[in-house]
Parts: C-alpha cells; structure tokens; sequence
C-alpha cells in the first residue's frame, strides 16, 4: 500500500497545510529489509544500516561504530546524546552518509507528536530511528537482559491513520 502522495501538494485536488501530516490508512516502505545485529549492542548500527540501504548507500555495522560516527564501541551502544561535541549521534551519522540534513533527533516527543513525524516521514519515504529506554521493571521481549536497557529500532510504516507503527 505504498503511496507516493506528499504534504503540501494536496489528495484529490485539496491543497492541504504542510504542517499537518496526513494519514493515509496506511503506508510502508517496503524497501527497508530487516538486519541482524552482528553484536549484542550494535542495534543502532543495525538500524542505521537498514535506513541507509532503504535510501541506496551503503555501510556496515563495523564501520559505523567507530567515534566518528554512532560511537557505538566507545559506549558498548549507540548513545542517544554522546556529549556536548558530538550530540546526537544517529541523526548526524544518518545525514553524514545520505549527504542531507533531513533527520534531527527530538527527545520524548508526545504521542500527538511522535505520530505526526511518523506520518509525515514515512510518506515522505523517510524511515525513523527510534531509542525506547527500558527500566529494570519494565517489560521486554523474549530473552532481551535484564536491567535497564536501550534499544534502537527502525520506524519504516503505520497502519490505522498512523495509530499503529510498523
């Protein structure tokens, strides 16, 4: 159910306000493939690689770990923020290999909010990473440790007018 309609540019002739994503029933981008981590903690790298495959470049986890790019095995995982010269590390490292200045990062956006982004990239064939942090009570998938815990993972559709992520 890929749609190549865009904010701004109007659905049925109706010119719609570009600061109000709209919400197909669905949507997906279906050239965003699945990757496994080839570490326990390199779940950023591994959504980092799929997002950039999704836009025709290419990377591997192991060299987008290193202090230049996710910081990954400086941390033992990709930080959400890493300091005050580096920031936030997987929106940089998004728009350093894809040459743009598309992705930024936004810390606990509301759900209003959130759903909005995802609504609005994702039609614009745009996938988002998301960091979810876990606390030692919450629950978790199957075999994920215990502890606290953060995890990236690539956005890549909705369903349900945005109300379901995919």
């Amino acid at each position: 159910n890929k749609s190549t309609s865009t904010i701004g540019t109007g659905i049925n002739g109706v010119v719609v306000d570009p600061t109000v994503p709209v919400a197909l029933s669905s949507n997906i981008i279906t050239d965003l493939i699945q990757q496994p981590q080839e570490l326990e903690y390199y779940c950023g790298p591994a959504t980092a690689v799929m997002i950039l495959k999704s836009k025709q470049k290419s990377a591997s986890q192991s060299a987008l770990v290193g202090y230049s790019d996710l910081q990954t095995a400086k941390w033992n995982g990709t930080p959400w923020y890493a300091d005050d010269t580096n920031q936030y590390v997987m929106s940089r490292t998004l728009n350093k290999y894809l040459g743009i200045t598309y992705y930024c990062a936004e810390a606990s956006p509301s759900e209003t909010t959130l759903k909005n982004h995802i609504i609005f990239d994702i039609n614009k064939d745009y996938p988002l990473a998301a960091n979810i942090n876990l606390s030692s009570t919450s629950p978790r998938p199957l075999f994920y440790r215990s502890g606290p815990l953060g995890h990236w993972f690539p956005i890549m559709g909705y369903k349900d007018y945005g109300n379901t992520i995919q």
